[in-house]
């Protein structure tokens, strides 16, 4: 099977480091039928006491108003969503992939449930993800 690769903008929001700041961003958005296949939060790297959260998809009117009325505007570097079978070494091989098309990678996060994995690639330029979504797209899975 094919891995799915999706090229997709990410928001970018600050909440304060409270608990319950997260569920005050997560009520608003699904209220406003936003499918998050993306969630990241953690400490912000400036500002003592906030967090910083990154969500998409945010799609369509309803959604793009409850992510602006909560403080949340498009990252300004483009991510790139892979999903496919884990087997060992799919990471390395996954990884070297980009370095061969000469991409360097901004920020990444994954994980694994079940048997499948999940990457998060984010780029500083649209190039880049759009030269990352061709090589993914022809590639073939790890056996």
């Amino acid at each position: 099977m094919a891995y799915q690769v999706e090229k997709m903008e990410v928001w970018r929001g600050e909440v304060e480091d409270q608990p319950g700041a997260l569920s005050k961003v997560l009520e608003p958005m699904a209220k406003a039928g936003a499918d998050l296949t993306v969630l990241l939060a953690y400490p912000h790297p400036k500002k003592s006491g906030w967090a910083q959260v990154l969500l998409a998809p945010v799609k369509g009117k309803r959604q793009t108003e409850a992510a602006k009325a909560l403080g949340f505007s498009p990252d300004e570097v483009t991510a790139v969503r892979l999903e496919g079978v884990n087997k060992p070494g799919v990471g390395s091989y996954i990884t070297r992939t980009i370095a061969g098309k000469g991409v360097n990678i901004y920020a990444t996060n994954a994980l694994v449930a079940g048997n499948r994995f999940v990457m998060l690639f984010r780029f500083l330029s649209s190039e880049d993800a759009n030269r990352v979504v061709r090589a993914l797209k022809a590639l073939k899975p790890l056996r």
